[in-house]
């Protein structure tokens, strides 16, 4: 059983790059194969995108069918069980079907809806070969964690599993809506939401339109359902497998969100076609199992489903009164974090204006980031409860103290990042609000839930969530974003290691206490110092490399004064350590941001 295992695993990765192969190929421009089963005559390929790809298609499909047809013969000689060998029979069914149907579509000749079909077929291969490779996995016992989905168990969590299946519809009407949009002629798009342009009345009657539409829509729809099944995941009292697979989701959303940022954001180009493919199909993929893990008995995972191990019991506390409950609910939002971002923001709003914006764009895109950046720290704080007790600059948090019930620190933190998002799209405009979702997610799931407590380069990572505000600014102001915009998003990607280590330095021994894996206390400090001297360097390097994109000489010079400060406090950190050198440091690079961002303001607007 264990060669079955591998076969039908191969097979599932393979039905995954078939999907991905076929997203391609819809994308090219070029004519492909217009023959089959040869590729234009011949058995090899002309060596040109379009026909690579075509038979790069064909050949994985036509492995697929070997490889079930082996793993067919394999479970039914061994002694799989009869779920298993019905699986492996509907799996070889689904791809001599898949591959009847594909032939129809060489050429470009045959109906919209017979590619549509295709795909869908595809989708239901891969889902039928992961479901083969799982039940062989609980026939054999192994791999643990594959062969306990399928194993029997109670059913604890029905709505969870009810909220999955409806998240698994919901994936795949998105997928075909997409599939069946691109492949219809009719030249008409939607470029905003949720109507279509500006000549609405003919906009709407346009099939594309109405298709582009309904995948905007659905991919909302999706999301949000989505989002209940990771919510439910990370609330209840579920396995470790579950809560796992919750945070997955969300971070796929995340991926998904920003594929929908980047096509709003270029008109819909081609090449985020298969992107979103890629993670809406491997979203449907987690959902599937996720539906199946969510019947495993349950755990007592208590209070600490989320956030680590399970902190100490809080002591009684008097019942603060309105104005402490509302200063302790403020300060979970961590108003010192915020003003930095919102300082980045505000300056890169000034500078794609190159002048003020209007004051009620500057205001409801600072009140739509004060709310996200405000969100995604509440969530950090009740993610983080537990270390936070034990460490003397965030014990005093109301998270950390029990002052205030996780609960609500979780509803408070979610009610923030939702009202966010509408709010910046309503107002402002949906590439804004993506970007600043995209950006919270990130710094919940990515960086506090999985890096955090995992690798010392979280810190490398994890900066790209709060690099993100300047590109809401930009996009507030331009409804795209430039290679000035990404550049400033760098700036602070790059700056944030050198910031953060600095820091570490001189708390490197209560990190290390509650067992974040910062790099003083995993590397040592040498190394340490190393690293920050390299990225300051680096930094230095595009502040000075953004100067031909729309910045000028006032900017050149106060970026080479303001980084060569910067530099010497590196260079001086490591020729000679100290821990006041570390805290001159990182209180210079407070201000870092603040300085570069008004010299390429003051630059821009004079």
């Amino acid at each position: 059983m264990r060669r079955s295992f591998w076969l039908a695993t191969v097979s599932a990765i393979a039905s995954f790059a078939l999907i991905v192969l076929g997203g391609l190929s819809r994308t090219q421009t070029g004519p492909g194969c217009t023959d089959w089963p040869k590729c234009n005559g011949s058995w090899l390929p002309p060596v040109e995108s379009a026909a690579l790809i075509d038979w790069l298609h064909r050949a994985v499909s036509a492995s697929i069918g070997l490889l079930l047809l082996v793993t067919a013969i394999s479970v039914v000689t061994s002694a799989c069980s009869s779920r298993s060998r019905r699986a492996a029979f509907v799996a070889v069914g689904l791809v001599v079907t898949q591959s009847a149907i594909g032939a129809l579509t060489v050429g470009g000749v045959a109906p919209a809806w017979v590619s549509t079909i295709h795909l869908g077929l595809a989708i239901l291969l891969f889902t039928a070969t992961m479901l083969l490779a799982l039940a062989i996995a609980a026939d054999r016992g192994a791999p643990r964690w594959a062969a306990s989905l399928l194993a029997p168990g109670t059913a604890v969590e029905p709505h969870l599993r009810h909220s999955a299946l409806l998240a698994i519809a919901a994936i795949f009407v998105v997928i075909l809506s997409g599939a069946a949009a691109n492949a219809t002629s009719v030249a008409v798009a939607c470029t905003t939401w949720p109507l279509c342009p500006d000549n609405a009345a003919a906009g709407l009657v346009a099939p594309r339109a109405i298709s582009t539409n309904g995948i905007l829509i659905a991919s909302a729809v999706s999301v949000l359902v989505v989002a209940v099944v990771a919510w439910q995941g990370l609330t209840r009292p579920v396995t470790p497998t579950t809560r796992t697979l919750a945070i997955g989701a969300l971070g796929l959303v995340g991926l998904q969100t920003i594929a929908d940022a980047g096509a709003i954001a270029t008109g819909h180009a081609l090449w985020v076609a298969p992107i979103s493919l890629t993670v809406l199909t491997a979203l449907l993929a987690l959902m599937v199992v996720l539906f199946l893990a969510g019947g495993m008995a349950p755990v007592a995972v208590g209070a600490a489903a989320i956030g680590g191990t399970m902190p100490a019991p809080a002591r009684e506390l008097p019942t603060p009164g309105i104005v402490a409950t509302s200063r302790n609910y403020v300060a979970l939002t961590k108003p010192g974090i915020m003003t930095l971002l919102l300082t980045t923001t505000l300056g890169a709003m000034l500078i794609a204006e190159a002048g003020m914006p209007p004051v009620t764009l500057i205001l409801l895109t600072l009140l739509g980031g004060v709310l996200s950046s405000g969100g995604a720290n509440v969530l950090n704080c009740y993610i983080d409860r537990d270390i936070d007790a034990q460490m003397s600059r965030t014990k005093a948090r109301a998270s950390a103290s029990g002052e205030i019930a996780p609960r609500n620190v979780l509803l408070f933190g979610t009610a923030l990042t939702v009202i966010a998002v509408v709010q910046l799209w309503i107002t402002v405009n949906p590439l804004a609000a993506m970007l600043a979702l995209s950006g919270n997610l990130f710094y919940v799931f990515v960086y506090t839930l999985w890096l955090k407590r995992r690798t010392p380069q979280n810190i490398v990572i994890g900066g790209a969530a709060g690099a993100v505000p300047p590109l809401v600014g930009w996009a507030a102001v331009t409804g795209d974003l430039s290679i000035l915009a990404w550049g400033l998003f760098a700036i602070i990607f790059l700056w944030t290691p050198p910031h953060f280590w600095a820091l570490a330095l001189l708390k490197q021994g209560e990190y290390g206490r509650v067992g974040v894996p910062m790099l003083p206390n995993v590397a040592g400090e040498r190394e340490t110092r190393k690293q920050i001297l390299i990225y300051t360097v680096l930094l230095f390097a595009l502040c000075v490399g953004l100067t031909p994109f729309g910045l000028g000489w006032i900017y050149l010079v106060a970026a080479i004064l303001i980084n060569g400060a910067f530099l010497y406090y590196a260079i001086r950190l490591w020729l000679n350590p100290s821990k006041a050198t570390a805290r001159g440091m990182f209180f210079y690079s407070l201000w870092y941001l603040a300085l570069i961002y008004a010299a390429a303001v003051i630059d821009r607007v004079l």
